[in-house]
């Protein structure tokens, strides 16, 4: 099969057209008409109806590409375990786990007593929550992992059934295994248990901008006061004013204190309480000062802090209790100024630092008694890597995560009397010779003289003779570092003679904080031609065919598509854009849309002319032309509680009205689902199976292969 121009997909199938009516916005004395303004009225049949029309048609292009779908579903399925276990994590006399049951969809959480006289030996698994079971009936499930109580008595998990992220809390016992009867709707999902075991505080959003706002706080009632459900208000514990900031809560290792996290994308602030005092006040840990991102953890003799006050790749200092200023802060350990801190664990006995140093991952490893400091590093050119879970303070080991483009995610704990590491979990990955696959690093060089790093991969024995194609893959935005995660569907590309190549581009933070300020606000475009010249370089450097340039991104990857696309259309061959942040200067110009008002310090805020003109000047939607484009495949959720629906839809509209040429231009909307789109394991390897038949038909289709 060769991918089809849109002329002879159609067969009669005319692509939709969409009613222009145009409105007309200004600012700073600029006037921008948008004709397709009105696909942001959720409730507009006719927007219900375009959504439709555009799924039907690309589900009809696409047929030709089902048997393709269907081995390709088949592939991955193979590969994907059919009864899978994570990782056993004990907390006191029990013993944590999920595990995947063969055809099934979702995980089911279990816990197991630890046997006293058989360390390996453990009772009866007892089913904590079966994930199966509430998305039973439901056309969309996503779920928040259950928290158990201090004294394991109780557990809180939470559901959201709309695909918007708002979801609800329920409630188990479980010694008795009956689910309790208070419920807590409409909240982000995010809570924590007091350490009286019946108070959980939790987080509600804003029903319309959907910010994370409120901290509220419910007690559970015993079985004598369940008639006195509905007459108790949850009370509200904390407001945060400011429309910059949203919310979190977390529990410190320890068990000691509750912490309420206040942030925006460059401040942060704290607040904290005593978890055994659950009807207290939260204070100030330390006041916020714009630009200062700090986070706080207990070590039993003070708090110890990941700060980047004097240190913009963050460094690592302790602070009293009664602390009340920063110069009263001490230095852990001496700043390294190439060298990222992007987490750490406190320990009764050491402290362990999640470190990135020349856009590697390493582990430093300090004896909180004797100071000594060991590093653990990897010898191969590219991983990623992260700190493990861990729920217990006093513990003689810790645990890490490591994996790479060929390698599946693995769990290593550490021994810290031993000094030794040993393999504790991989994920298993049937019918697959990871052998057969290799990765590296490599450096291309930017426009500007920057060596922006590449992981790379590939299957061994390809020819570096300039005719493998490219599937290439960025992100480059909130300083988000995209690591080399492991992803089975991906060998099904390059099984097929693909070069799969993940750009670092600035606007993550792989080389430092300042990769991710060379790649925000008014240098933003660098994220762009950083992209641009990867790709150049892997053709240039024979890597690559550069007729058969495929791309790919989501969310604000998607906006690096879109904006790409319009920069070097001839470059690529088709692109796939999920969940595209594509209309930017209308986004950022309306405060009613959801999260808008968090995001100034990312992109900048259009009230101010010059970043309102740098905005327009590489804004997807803004920038569409009368010119050729390439093939192109766009999704998005309707529910998308991050980017709205209608950001691609207009994008796709725009499109078809002025691209020129006959490349395909396919747009399809989830209905059910939202920004992480669906969350069956089963439905996001379809998902995956149609979106690389759609770039595998560009080629040939597997037989080329």
């Amino acid at each position: 099969m060769v991918f089809p121009t849109e002329a002879l997909a159609l067969a009669g199938n005319i692509p939709p057209i969409v009613e222009r009516i145009p409105r007309h916005f200004e600012m700073h004395g600029d006037v921008r008409m948008d004709p397709y303004s009105w696909l942001s009225e959720r409730d507009n049949p006719k927007v219900i109806q375009y959504l439709h029309a555009e799924n039907e048609y690309q589900e009809k292009i696409m047929a030709p590409t089902q048997a393709l779908q269907e081995q390709l579903v088949q592939e991955i399925a193979s590969r994907t375990a059919g009864r899978d276990s994570s990782l056993l994590i004990r907390l006191g006399e029990y013993f944590y786990y999920s595990r995947f049951e063969a055809e099934k969809e979702y995980p089911i959480y279990f816990r197991k007593k630890v046997d006293p006289n058989n360390p390996k030996g453990v009772s009866v698994e007892e089913t904590v929550v079966d994930i199966n079971d509430l998305a039973h009936g439901q056309s969309f499930l996503d779920w928040i992992p259950p928290k158990v109580s201090l004294d394991q008595n109780r557990v809180a998990y939470a559901v959201d059934t709309g695909g918007r992220r708002f979801y609800s809390i329920h409630f188990k016992d479980l010694r008795t295994g009956q689910v309790l009867p208070d419920v807590i709707e409409n909240v982000t999902g995010d809570f924590v248990w007091a350490n009286d075991n019946r108070t959980i505080f939790y987080v509600r959003q804003n029903p319309k901008s959907l910010r994370a706002e409120r901290i509220m706080r419910h007690v559970l009632r015993e079985a004598s006061e369940v008639s006195k459900l509905n007459e108790v208000q949850d009370k509200q514990i904390y407001f945060e004013k400011d429309e910059s900031f949203d919310l979190t809560l977390f529990k410190t290792l320890t068990q000691r204190f509750l912490v309420i996290h206040i942030k925006s994308t460059t401040t942060t602030e704290s607040r904290v309480l005593d978890a055994h005092l659950p009807e207290g006040e939260f204070q100030i840990f330390l006041p916020r000062t714009r630009g200062h991102e700090y986070i706080l953890a207990d070590g039993d003799d003070g708090f110890y802090v990941r700060t980047n006050f004097k240190a913009l790749n963050f460094r690592l200092m302790k602070a009293p209790y009664d602390s009340t200023q920063i110069s009263e802060w001490s230095e852990v350990l001496p700043y390294q100024g190439d060298i990222l801190l992007k987490e750490f664990l406190v320990l009764q006995s050491h402290f362990v630092l999640d470190e990135q140093v020349d856009g590697q991952g390493q582990l430093r490893v300090m004896d909180r008694a004797t100071q000594r400091v060991e590093i653990i590093g990897f010898p191969v050119s590219t991983y990623a890597l992260g700190l493990g879970i861990h729920v217990e303070y006093a513990t003689s080991s810790f645990r890490y995560t490591y994996s790479s483009l060929i390698q599946p995610l693995s769990d290593y704990e550490y021994d810290f009397k031993t000094r030794t590491k040993c393999l504790k979990h991989q994920r298993s990955v049937p019918n697959l010779d990871l052998a057969q696959y290799v990765t590296k690093r490599i450096f291309a060089l930017a426009r500007d003289g920057t060596l922006i790093p590449v992981s790379i991969a590939y299957k061994k024995g390809l020819k570096f003779d300039g005719t493998a194609p490219l599937f290439q893959y960025a992100y480059g935005a909130y300083g988000y570092s995209q690591e080399p995660h492991f992803d089975v569907a991906l060998m099904s590309l390059l099984d097929r003679g693909f070069v799969y190549a993940l750009a670092h581009v600035r606007g993550g933070s792989e080389m430092g904080r300042q990769w991710y300020e060379d790649g925000k606000l008014l240098k933003k475009k660098n994220s762009f031609t950083d992209f641009i010249d990867c790709t150049e370089a892997l053709i240039r450097e024979g890597f690559v065919d550069s007729s058969r340039v495929y791309a790919r991104g989501r969310s604000a990857g998607g906006l690096l598509m879109g904006a790409v696309m319009n920069m070097r259309p001839e470059l690529y061959r088709a692109m796939i854009a999920e969940v595209p942040f594509v209309d930017v200067v209308n986004s950022t110009t309306d405060k009613t849309i959801p999260l808008a008002t968090i995001e100034m310090d990312e992109w900048g805020n259009p009230e101010d002319e010059t970043f309102y003109r740098y905005l327009k000047s590489y804004s997807p939607y803004d920038n569409i032309e009368e010119k050729d484009y390439p093939h192109l495949l766009i999704t998005t959720g309707f529910q998308d509680s991050q980017v709205q629906y209608w950001e691609p839809a207009k994008w796709a509209a725009k499109l078809r009205y002025l691209k020129t040429g006959r490349n395909l231009l396919l747009f399809r909307t989830h209905m059910e689902s939202g920004h992480a789109g669906s969350f069956g394991r089963f439905e996001r390897i379809r998902a995956a199976a149609f979106e690389y038949a759609f770039i595998l038909s560009g080629f040939g289709g597997p037989s080329s292969g």
